[in-house]
């Protein structure tokens, strides 16, 4: 029996989905005092007391600033308080979310909905995420992460309501198995770790975790992370570039990019993507030379001057030239579009440190190659 066996959620197939953990914690939140003076504490780092006119509401529509994972409103004789929460399962921000809800726009649409006191409010946002270095773009947002929620759910006990019960269980089942896959064990055989999605894909965790260890220059440390699934096939992603690696972004306009500014000389981004996929039980270390942003071929083409991207072609060309010849080893030159070549590492059956080895040797490996290239 796995650990997920009778996990209702799991079972529904809904255990991954964000609307899922919003509506289980309204419901918790409406229907057990217990559960709300749990949860406030918790979001609030034992700063907010709510009283018994405290509900929970998701999805609640805005004129124009979007719609909340989840809101809470409380009303008091001496002032009202909105709590705007915004729920993270994915890794990555919806473009000026958090930029949105924190408006004032945003909370005057709340407050006139919920007819709450404008004069006397209480406004708090609270950005819930499953990645502990997970940050809102808007700071009016306080981050906190459902592995401190962890804590306080195992001190929930003695709840009357058995659905309440059930779900908050179910919820610590998950979470547990999803930090558990990310921690880093030195016993671990990584690709054990890296490919078990029973739960939330915890693996993508650890991928995080196992990237942000290698102990690499602080000018070369993991970018971003992020997940991708083409055809059915999942595979997990981070960028790693120095600064003089992207120099420039070409100028942004009122309407958009101003192509006219381009400079191939340093309108550039060359950046070491590591990748894995459980598929294929491998990671492969991408090097790429790209436009600054990146620009698929299609649009460089139509909009950029001619004889300015043909420049940059040759500069780019030249520069894989460079790496050729470098000979940088277990990395082969070839590919398509942006891609300059990769490394492919298998790490079937190494524990940590021997795929903390591999990897930081080969990323270190193609970065000494870059820096040569770029400092000439």
């Amino acid at each position: 029996m796995t650990m997920l066996e009778n996990n209702l959620l799991k079972i529904l197939g809904v255990h991954d989905r964000e609307d899922t953990f919003t509506n289980l914690l309204a419901f918790c939140f409406n229907n057990s005092d217990k559960f709300q003076n749990l949860f406030i504490k918790f979001i609030s780092n034992n700063s907010l007391k709510l009283n018994s006119t405290a509900k929970a509401y998701t999805r609640i529509s805005t004129s124009k600033s979007g719609v909340p994972d989840l809101i809470i409103t409380c009303k008091d004789n001496h002032s009202d308080t909105l709590i705007i929460l915004e729920n993270k399962l994915k890794a990555d921000e919806g473009k000026d979310q958090t930029d949105k809800y924190g408006s004032n726009e945003c909370r005057d649409d709340l407050v006139k909905r919920f007819r709450l006191n404008s004069d006397h409010l209480k406004t708090h946002c609270y950005f819930l995420t499953l990645f502990p270095d997970q940050r809102p773009a808007n700071e009016t947002f306080t981050p906190v992460t459902y592995e401190n929620l962890i804590i306080e759910l195992n001190l929930f006990s003695g709840e009357k309501n058995e659905l309440v019960r059930q779900l908050t269980d179910n919820l610590i089942e998950l979470l547990t198995l999803f930090y558990d896959q990310g921690r880093l064990q030195p016993e671990d055989i990584v690709l054990e770790k890296l490919e078990d999605s029973e739960g939330m894909d915890g693996g993508f965790l650890y991928f995080t975790n196992l990237l942000n260890s290698l102990n690499l220059p602080q000018t070369l440390k993991p970018k971003e992370f992020s997940k991708n699934s083409k055809t059915g096939r999942r595979y997990y992603l981070t960028q790693l570039i120095k600064p003089n690696w992207a120099p420039e972004e070409i100028k942004a306009s009122n309407r958009g990019l101003d192509y006219k500014s381009f400079d191939p000389s340093k309108h550039f981004n060359i950046h070491i993507e590591p990748q894995f996929s459980p598929l294929n039980n491998r990671f492969d270390i991408f090097l790429h030379f790209e436009t600054n942003p990146y620009l698929p071929v299609k649009e460089a083409r139509q909009y950029l001057d001619p004889i300015k991207y043909k420049e940059y072609l040759e500069i780019r060309s030249n520069f894989s030239e460079k790496i050729k010849l470098a000979d940088i080893k277990e990395f082969r030159v070839g590919g398509r579009s942006n891609q300059i070549g990769k490394a492919i590492i298998d790490i079937g059956g190494k524990n940590l440190s021997q795929a903390q080895g591999c990897l930081k040797n080969t990323i270190s490996n193609i970065a000494h190659a870059v820096d040569k290239i770029i400092e000439k």
